[in-house]
């Protein structure tokens, strides 16, 4: 959100005019662009960084506990196999009316 501030408030340097707005422009032109391709780096970056950290830690916990958890995929899918077959899960039915 900062990020953002920070390059709408340079966008009167970037649409300058007048005395000096040669400067002013190219000045607004460069911190704008620069702000603005930092903020996407920094953003997808991080995201990277944040799955390849999970994936390598993943993959570590199933080779020292091959029953560990399931990854949120594994768990998007539903229980399969006797899992889904045990009494007393949690199940929608319809109720009788009347």
């Amino acid at each position: 959100m900062t990020s953002f501030a920070f390059i709408l408030g340079v966008l009167p340097l970037v649409i300058a005019e007048g005395r000096g707005a040669e400067m002013r422009r190219t000045l607004g032109t460069a911190v704008f662009a620069g702000m603005i391709g930092v903020t996407l780096f920094g953003i997808f970056l991080n995201a990277g960084l944040l799955l390849g950290w999970c994936a390598a830690a993943h993959r570590r916990n199933r080779r020292t506990n091959p029953r560990s958890a399931p990854t949120p995929r594994d768990a998007a899918r539903g229980p399969v196999g006797p899992v889904a077959q045990r009494p007393g899960r949690a199940t929608m039915q319809a109720l009788p009316v009347g």
